[in-house]
């Protein structure tokens, strides 16, 4: 829980060299609508005292309402609950060593003055000292800012926190989430989320309906006039990022960042807003737990049966792989319900119904994932084949890569095993003992992942600036050719392109930004349900599209996994050249000699928040050796 609220919080980062010194606010447009306009006040007024304060004292290259918005949650936290965000961005040099930026090397917006950029910086050295002094001088002028307006800032804050305890007309009345969620384990994550962010939640103590719906007991119920309202309507909400044109007649002004950041639609959690209000017998949530989990059986079950639409279903099946656990291949129907291809099956041997050590271990297995495990009495004969005990490797770079951390955060959250390779890992012998390996984007280019880093102008020490050579490329082919699986997602497919002979481009290489644009918005994807990766996803599933790829439809030789649909492809965000991703290809599965190569043309794993689609490389884990 939050315990200390800060009246505004100054969030310090850099940028790049070749713009402004420093950035203050205020933000350019558009800002996010369930920000109270007070707060909007507040943040113009405190950058505008700061960067006169800036400029007064004779720091060159401030500027304001350039770039930087405030759209997302996610950057402005404080804004939802009531406070003020201040982001400042200095230019960064060399790390901490300094570099020499003649004037006319300077973005040309930059070499002259224009309302919101008073006094342009000169050119030369650039060094970690002028990084601090800006930084520094920036803090101090944020404190004197609090200190001199004290009296007016708190005035608006107060002002905001009365609105969202009294919100308007057109306002939800509140946010139901249903106690009959696909994934449970996830719908208490998005509400522990809300809990983290002082969002109050309550809990029907009995059912009740609402606008014709029921709901059950146990359904939780979040009332939009409470102090952090604006932050749950934010979160649950689908956005609509405003198209705003550079001028009239003119291009779209691109989003700054991410437009989307619907949690209902990254976690497949069922939320409904409510907006005319009802009576019902609600008690307020201290904290929010897990289910205990359950097994329902009998003495004569024959089988037990684990949901794959539910993401600890794979934390189970990683302890269960070695008793015996296979995975339908095809859709069946057990005790009366329909089960979807890819149901983790446990088979009962005739050995426990003398020990009951497996019924034992089920339940084990179900309390500590809190998940719901069902036992059959009759299964019928489908297609089943084993799940072998996971042999996961993730390529890591010395090069950084966010989504690389990312995706390791998700296997640790969910207690899959996994071993990290380098460059010199990456050989016939290193290769050998795993059964999927994991590229992930950034990191460096695919030359530099092969020829090492080169530059010598920025040298990095040799132990860390080697790459995997052609040798290693050579045992990536074997590996895959052998039965591995090479996973690819976002733009490190680019590997498979140029080291690895997949003969394919992207519909959208070579487009102007005014042509087609995303820069973080959730999009439609038809997925096929009945492939291994595809299994215990929903049909229509929402993907998170940043800045990413997709290619032709038709692509021979491979199987496509998901698709575009032929419209309607925006769920949350903002989205320019839809037309460009119409038909084609976000997901594909190329086979070579007994292994396969798989290119996912987005995030699957996007900052630990999209769960919906960990499931698309959890199902890669357990597709290998098949």
């Amino acid at each position: 829980q939050n315990k200390f609220h800060p009246q505004f919080t100054l969030d310090q980062h850099q940028m790049g060299s070749r713009g402004a010194r420093i950035f203050v606010p205020p933000f350019e447009d558009p800002w996010e609508p369930g920000i109270d306009p007070a707060l909007i006040a507040s943040n113009n007024m405190i950058g505008t005292y700061m960067g006169q304060y800036l400029t007064s004292r004779g720091l060159k290259g401030v500027e304001w309402k350039n770039r930087y918005d405030a759209w997302t949650p996610a950057r402005a936290y404080y804004h939802y609950h009531g406070g003020v965000r201040i982001l400042t961005e200095v230019a960064s040099a060399n790390f901490a060593d300094e570099i020499d930026i003649p004037f006319d090397s300077l973005n040309v917006d930059y070499q002259r003055v224009r309302w919101n950029f008073p006094m342009p910086w000169e050119g030369g050295k650039w060094t970690f000292k002028e990084i601090v002094n800006y930084h520094y001088t920036s803090s101090m002028s944020a404190l004197l800012a609090g200190a001199d307006l004290r009296e007016q800032l708190l005035a608006g804050m107060a002002t905001s926190q009365k609105r969202s305890i009294q919100p308007g007309e057109d306002s939800p009345f509140a946010f139901i989430v249903p106690d009959n969620q696909t994934d449970p384990p996830t719908a208490t994550k998005l509400l522990q989320v809300l809990e983290m962010a002082d969002v109050e939640i309550e809990q029907a103590s009995t059912s009740f309906s609402v606008a014709g719906k029921k709901y059950g007991e146990g359904s939780h119920v979040i009332r939009f006039a409470q102090p952090a309202g604006r932050f749950a309507k934010t979160v649950l909400e689908r956005q609509d990022y405003p198209k705003i044109f550079m001028y009239e007649g003119g291009p779209l002004d691109p989003p700054y960042d991410v437009t989307a950041h619907t949690l209902p639609l990254l976690m497949n959690v069922d939320v409904d807003f409510v907006y005319e209000p009802f009576s019902v017998n609600l008690n307020k949530v201290d904290e929010i737990q897990f289910s205990k989990g359950s097994v329902k059986d009998g003495s004569n079950t024959v089988a037990w049966l684990l949901d794959p639409r539910v993401d600890h279903s794979y934390s189970a099946a990683v302890e269960l792989a070695n008793h015996g656990l296979t995975r339908a291949m095809e859709r069946f129907t057990a005790g009366g319900t329909v089960w979807p291809a890819g149901t983790f099956v446990l088979e009962r041997r005739s050995s426990d119904e003398m020990t009951g050590g497996m019924a034992g271990l089920v339940k084990d297995i179900a309390s500590r994932f809190h998940i719901d495990i069902t036992g059959v009495e009759n299964f019928p004969n489908v297609s089943l084949k084993p799940v072998t005990t996971p042999k996961v490797a993730i390529y890591q770079s010395y090069s950084p890569s966010m989504p690389e951390g990312w995706f390791r955060w998700v296997l640790d959250e969910h207690k899959i095993p996994y071993d990290i390779l380098h460059y010199n890992d990456i050989n016939d012998d290193g290769l050998s003992n795993y059964s999927v390996l994991f590229l992930p984007p950034g990191g460096g280019s695919p030359k530099m992942m092969v020829e090492g880093q080169t530059n010598m102008e920025n040298p990095t020490p040799p132990a860390y600036a080697h790459g995997i050579g052609e040798e290693g490329v050579d045992a990536l082919d074997k590996f895959v050719q052998s039965g591995g699986i090479l996973y690819t997602w976002s733009g490190a497919w680019r590997f498979l392109e140029q080291y690895m002979n997949v003969g394919v481009k992207a519909v959208n290489d070579g487009l102007d930004r005014t042509e087609f644009n995303i820069p973080g918005s959730l999009l439609r994807v038809n997925v096929d349900t009945s492939h291994p990766i595809g299994f215990g996803l929903t049909d229509e599933t929402a993907i998170f599209f940043r800045r990413d790829s997709a290619w032709p439809a038709d692509m021979g030789g491979a199987n496509v996994i998901a698709s575009y649909p032929p419209d309607e492809l925006l769920l949350s965000g903002w989205i320019q050249g839809e037309d460009v991703l119409v038909n084609q290809a976000a997901m594909v599965e190329i086979p070579r000699g007994k292994g396969r190569m798989i290119m996912t043309g987005f995030y699957p794993e996007y900052r630990g928040q999209a769960h919906q689609t960990y499931k698309m490389m959890f199902n890669a884990i357990f597709y290998a050796g098949n």
